[in-house]
């Protein structure tokens, strides 16, 4: 496609500027800007005059520099509306002492990018470039930050690809894109994040490294031992896609033969799900098993035969690449970020649901769902029923060495054929403990609240005084606060304990 595309970890390091020259016909060599090809153009005089510092009487600020040799342009042609657009993409390689001409090399010709191209476009950068260009005032020299630069770089790569050629859009020239504006969204502080959560010092800034950006698909720096954001190239019979959003790699490799870690992170990804089953409800999920992708199938927890070596397993969205928009992409990462954290921390990190809702739509039909195997299921009981009787054991001990061996009892039948699975005795009251093994103490609140209630308010049974769900995780702030409504308004007396298995 010949353009220049700088790599992510090269884009802070070129200090060079970057200008749209809007010029008319007088302003291009021979006065045509149509040439036979682009060497025509190579070391030719172009006219175009100093950058203006002030724009409808206000000055801009930061006060934008002159153009300069070695800076970057793209060659907007001021013409009639069938010959206006985008036309070539090219370095400064001289300027006379007035700024009032310069010749250019490095020359990229481009297909005929319209305005109304720009205008169809739903990126931020672009759209307000769009209305910089068509605003008609005298300034041949628009200096182009970098996300705006990177941007319309983007679109020119796809414009120039044949159908053959799409396809293979490198997925550098998309990681630049995202990388490019990332600053304005939560997602790119990601280093500083990931340095936080797992108390390192942060090895850069950007999303993506050239050590992290494959052919055909990249991830976040550092991410290949984490919930990885991910971009990726597709096939589709309606055209090639690009995805975007968090992936376990499941995949050994010689640098990190042993994933382990990863393994246990899918625990935590599965309790964030179970918590917010629909906060991504608009999304897709889908798994590789090294041989074939399987169905996309709504957002759900990752089965137990689903986690193996070798399996790589995605939640996302995909777009048409001649539909690319960095700044869905970099929302897509920002609604994806507390499912990142809460993986990252262990489950450490508050459980907190996407800042983005999604408000309701109906649809008629149904999307396919998983259909977990039965011997999926009991795997997955069997192991929350042990690590159930390690949480009970710890309880008791604490509770019998506060109360009492005579006034606690464990499996305490509640007269309704259920039964409770800790129970103090206070005199002639009592106390009702119920146990979750889930990672966050809200999951435990809202599994446990409705429990706690049947035990102690079903007819036939015995009402407790108090009421308390047992987790593993401490309580945080907005526990603490829901706790409290509940209290007050409600004068139900119900608390939270955290308790700690032998062992761990």
């Amino acid at each position: 496609m010949g353009f220049t595309v700088v790599e992510p970890g090269q884009v802070s390091a070129d200090s060079r500027n970057r200008f749209l020259l809007k010029l008319n016909a007088e302003g291009f060599p021979d006065g045509s800007s149509e040439p036979a090809d682009a060497s025509a153009w190579e070391n030719q005089v172009f006219i175009v005059g100093r950058t203006r510092r002030s724009h409808n009487g206000i000055a801009i600020r930061p006060r934008p520099a002159d153009l300069a040799q070695g800076d970057h342009v793209a060659i907007w042609a001021n013409e009639p509306s069938d010959r206006a657009g985008l036309v070539a993409i090219a370095r400064v390689a001289w300027v006379s002492p007035d700024v009032a001409q310069c010749r250019i090399e490095a020359v990229t010709l481009t297909p005929l990018l319209r305005l109304r191209d720009l205008q169809a476009n739903q990126q931020d950068t672009i759209a307000r470039l769009a209305a910089d260009i068509d605003e008609d005032r005298p300034s041949k020299v628009r200096p182009l930050d970098e996300p705006t630069w990177a941007s319309l770089i983007g679109l020119a790569d796809i414009a120039s690809a044949d159908t053959a050629e799409i396809a293979h859009l490198p997925i550098a020239v998309v990681a630049a894109g995202i990388d490019a504006r990332a600053s304005g969204y939560a997602i790119g502080q990601l280093q500083t994040i990931r340095a936080t959560l797992h108390r390192k010092r942060r090895t850069g800034t950007r999303l993506f490294a050239a050590r992290t950006i494959h052919e055909r698909w990249a991830f976040h720096d550092g991410g290949r031992t984490e919930l990885q954001f991910n971009i990726g190239l597709e096939d589709d019979e309606q055209g090639p896609l690009v995805r975007f959003g968090v992936a376990f790699s499941l995949e050994p490799s010689r640098t990190y033969p042993d994933l382990a870690p990863l393994f246990r992170k899918v625990r935590f990804f599965n309790e964030y799900l179970s918590s917010y089953p629909h906060a991504f409800a608009d999304m897709s999920m889908w798994s590789w098993n090294g041989e074939d992708r399987g169905s996309d199938i709504a957002p759900r927890p990752i089965e137990p035969e689903e986690a193996q070596m070798g399996r790589f397993i995605f939640l996302g969205l995909s777009d048409p690449i001649p539909a690319l928009d960095f700044d869905k992409i970099l929302r897509t990462f920002d609604r994806l970020l507390p499912l990142y954290r809460f993986v990252e921390s262990g489950g450490e990190a508050p459980l907190v649901e996407t800042d983005e809702r999604q408000p309701f739509a109906f649809g008629a039909g149904h999307r396919p769902r998983a259909r977990s195997a039965r011997v999926s299921v009991a795997a997955r009981e069997l192991v929350a029923e042990l690590r159930h009787v390690e949480i009970q054991d710890a309880l008791r001990r604490e509770l019998i060495r506060e109360y009492g061996t005579s006034n606690v009892d464990i499996e305490v039948p509640t007269g309704n054929g259920t039964l409770i699975d800790v129970v103090v005795r206070r005199g002639k009251r009592y106390w009702f403990f119920e146990i979750k093994t889930s990672s966050s103490p809200r999951a435990c609140l809202r599994e446990a609240l409705g429990q706690l209630l049947e035990y102690s308010l079903w007819p036939g049974g015995q009402e407790a005084e108090r009421l308390v769900v047992v987790g593993e995780t401490q309580l945080d702030p907005d526990g603490a606060q829901y706790l409290r409504a509940l209290r007050k308004r409600f004068h139900l007396p119900i608390d939270y304990r955290r308790v700690v298995r032998l062992g761990r």
